[in-house]
């Protein structure tokens, strides 16, 4: 259980007994610093977040240089709030700070180095910027690859945001290995996690489906969806989406009235819930859903 409201006030608390003892730039006060800015973020206070971490990046660049592990954590941090305000360029600024201080303390490969790439590839994907994602996310794989750290749950992360953003640039034949990649990474490290399976199938269905592959879409649709089903309420847009996708599939197979009344239906639970899906897919999914809309749900 998560209990914020009890943590905060304990937060401040030590952030101010340590700027009073050790002062406004000593490391464990920016630390502290850091970690209330994480619990402003947590609890959707982004404005307030990205405030008090722009103060702590000034400091512990000044006081710690920006290779340091803590400089670079708060410049991760400010680059995931502005990526939440909608403030793309300032978020890939700093994500680019936090990989160069990184990339200058452990090396181009740390696995550190990596995640900070990662945090860049979700700002691009949430902006809309899916050939940049696409060309990023392909250097991490190789990366991941070289370093053997496939078995990592980054790694998983980042062969789903490369087959996302390859869709999403209509490139679904070169999405379609590492959508297949990723069922069977969930399929071995994650057997029983219901959800993971049945998201990774409807990323495979939606490769399929920018192929005209509508057989095979529909098959792995209703597995994604008895998956699904089978772990989340139906009014979650995960499950929505995976019914628009279905609708996609049915109408590309000659079955305009069910598939329409799907993509339709789905789109309008999909659109009251925009708030709940993560602004690094909302965009992607959003704009999918107009692309079914047009091509399979046109309105006479």
């Amino acid at each position: 259980m998560k209990r914020y409201s009890e943590a905060e006030p304990l937060l401040r608390g030590a952030l101010e007994s340590r700027r009073r003892v050790l002062g406004v730039t000593h490391p464990a006060t920016i630390r502290s610093m850091n970690t209330l800015a994480g619990l402003l973020l947590r609890t959707n206070r982004k404005a307030e977040a990205a405030e008090l971490l722009k103060a702590t990046y000034e400091t512990a660049t000044r006081v710690l240089g920006d290779g340091n592990l803590t400089t670079s954590n708060t410049a991760l941090n400010l680059a995931t709030t502005h990526k939440e305000l909608g403030h793309f360029d300032e978020a890939e600024r700093f994500a680019i700070a936090a990989a160069e201080g990184r990339k200058r303390s452990f090396g181009e490969t740390h696995y550190r180095n990596l995640v900070a790439m990662k945090v860049r590839a979700q700002i691009l994907l949430a902006a809309g910027r899916y050939s940049d994602c696409a060309d990023l996310l392909s250097k991490l794989h190789e990366a991941m690859k070289q370093t053997g750290t496939e078995s990592t749950p980054l790694y998983s992360v980042v062969i789903s945001g490369l087959a996302f953003s390859l869709v999403a640039d209509r490139r679904g034949a070169e999405a379609e290995p590492f959508a297949s990649e990723l069922i069977a990474f969930c399929n071995d490290r994650l057997p029983g996690n219901a959800i993971a399976i049945g998201r990774a199938k409807r990323l495979l269905a939606t490769c399929f489906i920018s192929q005209r592959r509508f057989d095979e879409a529909t098959t792995l649709l209703n597995e994604s969806l008895a998956h699904l089903t089978s772990a989340l309420p139906e009014y979650s847009w995960y499950i929505q989406y995976s019914r628009a996708a279905l609708g996609a599939a049915l109408a590309g197979q000659g079955k305009p009235e069910e598939g329409k009344g799907l993509i339709v239906k789905s789109r309008q639970a999909i659109i009251a819930a925009q708030d709940q899906i993560k602004i690094d897919h909302r965009r992607l999914v959003l704009n999918q859903l107009d692309e079914y809309v047009a091509e399979f749900a046109k309105t006479d």
